[in-house]
């Protein structure tokens, strides 16, 4: 029988955050205190009453609930994608830059994800336009982004790089509106996209969404088995893809020169530089920091692993340096 939360996902219909929170839970009734900091919180009415110590009790509830099944805090994920998105922007004014000053190589995104030692090897890329539909909900953040265009689209001009670049209004919105919103927003919002992706993709690829995105929690919760699908043998050592294109059929045997490579949990987050996912996926007691390296060297080869080669780290700290 299919999962509640695949069957759910799936169903279309308006998920509210205390069933989506019971469907984590295994479909167990959730604690007494818990539902009163969910209602309590989302009720304007009772936002200006005096009773700060009940309060504060309440607000530690749903920051608890918000630690257990999506991150280690608020402000940790924001802060990454922040500087996620301030990277790309800065990215994209630099390509920008160069390509006024005819001084464009194209290698300025191979110069940015690529593997420091080998510049073939793509490393992973998340899109920071996500955060926005995480933290914002899809709907808001699809329509702050609505009028907007990449920066660097079409080879637009000067007088076009301005406050409407994608770039630009999802750093900004970042910085100002989602920091402004409160943990319950942020938990249900998060929730209810990560259970709509949970529907259309493998667990391992929702594995590898969690984190892209610095979502430790929501780590946790797909390898107990919360979000549905096979689980298998997932484990934070199960092998994900640096990146999630297509390898290229390079010559008439189907060799590439350049391998795709496939990371355990903590060594891809690392790169990202999202330290609570490493630190949640290290203190499991069968995570390997000295796990092997998959290989995938043709475009329909299967992965391979070298287990007689121990690099991993050192290949990880060279990215993250």
């Amino acid at each position: 029988m299919e999962h509640p939360a695949k069957q759910a996902a799936g169903a279309g219909t308006p998920t509210t955050l205390t069933s989506l929170l019971t469907e984590l839970n295994g479909g167990k009734i959730l604690d007494l205190t818990v539902m009163a900091a969910i209602r309590v919180t989302r009720s304007t009415g009772d936002e200006n009453d005096d009773d700060t110590v009940g309060k504060a009790v309440l607000s530690e509830a749903v920051l608890k609930l918000f630690t257990s099944h999506v991150g280690k805090s608020p402000e940790i994920l924001i802060t990454n994608a922040i500087r996620h998105a301030n990277d790309e922007l800065e990215m994209e004014i630099e390509k920008f830059n160069k390509i006024q000053r005819r001084m464009y190589c194209g290698d300025e995104h191979m110069k940015h994800y690529n593997f420091p030692l080998n510049r073939l090897i793509k490393g992973p890329k998340p899109d920071s336009k996500m955060f926005l539909k995480l933290f914002m909900g899809e709907e808001s953040a699809e329509a702050l982004l609505a009028d907007t265009e990449l920066m660097n689209k079409n080879g637009r001009k000067d007088e076009e790089i301005d406050t409407h670049n994608t770039e630009g209004v999802t750093y900004t919105a970042l910085r100002k509106e989602v920091s402004q919103i409160s943990t319950i927003e942020l938990l249900t919002n998060i929730l209810q996209y990560t259970r709509k992706e949970a529907g259309k993709v493998s667990t391992i690829d929702l594995l590898k969404f969690s984190v892209l995105y610095g979502l430790d929690g929501v780590m946790n919760d797909i390898i107990k088995g919360c979000y549905g699908g096979e689980t298998g043998e997932l484990t934070v050592n199960t092998f994900l893809p640096l990146n999630d294109e297509a390898i290229e059929d390079v010559d008439h045997e189907g060799i590439s020169s350049s391998p795709k490579l496939f990371y355990p949990a903590y060594a891809l987050a690392a790169i990202l530089g999202h330290a609570n996912v490493v630190e949640s996926a290290l203190s499991y007691p069968v995570a390997n920091i000295d796990k092997s390296v998959g290989y995938q060297y043709g475009y329909d080869e299967e992965m391979i692993i070298r287990d007689n080669n121990h690099n991993l780290p050192s290949q990880v700290f060279s990215w993250v340096l």
